[in-house]
């Protein structure tokens, strides 16, 4: 029988918040593990939002949504296990057998399996039947333990994460294998971060698909973790344009400066700032990698269809003419791939800003104020958009852009904060000082 003890993280009980790959390494020591979570977990609240759920899926029962539209948002990712939720009720358990979720090393996809639990207080679990295979130079390792979503530090049923690995000489535990083929179901790039087979459970309980969201939450934010350290080693200055999700849940300051070859990037976006070539400051825009965008992905505020977090407040003032598409956040370069610096694109969003200021005080005429009630008002917004666009492009005058840049360049040149320099790759705009994270 192939078993793995109950393990504990060196450090009592801290349990880190988002998983650990091959790239990181994590102790662990022989003790029991704590039974329950540390806070009690929320069941009260959507899957995909902070808001209260109003119904169930009606085919795994388990997802819980606020909206069609958070619904529809958690789609992609609940499709892959829900069709099969029923083939593991939990009336055909094995005896001793749980539901838990299974990522294979070279399959496709996620699946249920039924894991043994031997009972007792050791918990031992048997890999046999549930499709882990393990090769003759490693072992089975518990690599980490999850009680909360990162995304909305709400707490949940701890999950332990069973791996594929071996224990160092230091007592660090690493991953081993194959990059994870069957994690790119939840992002194209993901396989590059996580080896082996992945194996999810909860210790005397059935796994459901309302931890499975959070299985997929916790691998996207690790994957946006650590593909983060891999960027600003050497290449072209880029000037990072961070979207609302980054920039209000990731803790990212609204523009960072950093190296990067363009060659790992996925092609010109769609997303342009014509705006900048009229200033002399002619730019190329490319858009974040996949594995950057996918945390945001689908997920809306509150459950509201107009609104979602991976906007970009930045680009819709550089760029009004695209208002309501939701960019993510964009990596924008000089198209003579000379160093761009943060101030750079700091003054050209001050100077639209500056430009567009007429916005708010636009003709009531124009504003369309003699239509009734139920006035067509994306429609309008479209309009009103598309004129502050035209505003901005007839108006830009570059020796005022250079004006502003200058004054910026002076007051950010050596920026103290706590009387230490802050780091001038980093720039704030104060675009999202009103929005906060949501509340756990």
């Amino acid at each position: 029988m192939v078993k793995t003890k109950v393990k504990h993280f060196e450090g009592g009980n801290e349990i880190p918040l988002t998983l650990k790959s091959h790239t990181q390494d994590v102790s662990f020591k022989e003790e029991e593990e704590p039974t329950g979570p540390s806070t009690k977990p929320t069941t009260t609240l959507c899957s995909m939002c902070e808001q209260p759920w109003r119904f169930i899926c009606k085919l795994c029962g388990s997802s819980r949504y606020c909206s069609k539209t958070c619904q529809v948002g958690d789609r992609p990712a609940h499709k892959l296990l829900c069709p099969t939720f029923q083939k593991f009720d939990v009336a055909q358990a094995p005896p001793n057998g749980y539901r838990a979720i299974h990522f294979p090393e070279f399959d496709e996809g996620p699946r249920f399996v039924w894991l043994q639990v031997e009972p007792g207080p050791d918990g031992a679990i048997d890999l046999r039947k549930c499709g882990f295979f393990l090769r003759n130079t490693w072992k089975a390792v518990l690599l980490s333990v999850l009680s909360r979503n990162e995304f909305f530090h709400r707490y949940h049923e701890p999950i332990r994460l069973v791996v594929m690995g071996f224990h160092k000489p230091d007592g660090k535990a690493d991953m081993a294998g194959e990059p994870t083929k069957s994690v790119r179901k939840i992002g194209n790039h993901m396989s590059n971060f996580f080896r082996g087979p992945l194996l999810f459970h909860i210790r005397e309980k059935h796994i459901d698909m309302m931890d499975f969201r959070h299985i997929v939450d916790s691998l996207r934010l690790s994957a946006w973790h650590l593909y983060q350290q891999e960027l600003d080693k050497t290449g072209v200055e880029f000037v990072r344009i961070n979207c609302l999700g980054d920039v209000v849940i990731g803790g990212h300051h609204l523009l960072e400066g950093f190296k990067c070859d363009p060659s790992i990037l996925s092609g010109l976006s769609k997303y342009a700032i014509p705006v900048a070539e009229k200033l002399g400051l002619p730019l190329l825009v490319f858009d974040a990698p996949d594995v950057l965008s996918v945390p945001w992905r689908g997920r809306h505020m509150r459950g509201n269809p107009h609104f979602t977090w991976d906007m970009n407040i930045s680009h819709t003032i550089l760029n009004p003419s695209q208002w309501f598409q939701p960019t993510g956040t964009l990596f924008v370069c000089r198209q003579d791939f000379q160093p761009l610096a943060t101030v750079e694109v700091g003054a050209l969003i001050h100077y639209c800003w500056w430009l567009s200021k007429a916005w708010s005080v636009r003709p009531a005429e124009d504003h369309g104020s003699d239509l009734d009630k139920d006035r067509d008002i994306w429609q309008e917004l479209d309009v009103q958009y598309s004129w502050c666009y035209d505003k901005i492009m007839n108006g830009a005058k570059r020796d005022m852009y250079l004006q502003i840049s200058k004054r910026l360049l002076h007051s950010f040149k050596a920026p103290i904060k706590d009387g230490k320099p802050e780091d001038p790759d980093r720039f704030e705009f104060g675009l999202y000082d009103g929005l906060v994270r949501p509340a756990p």
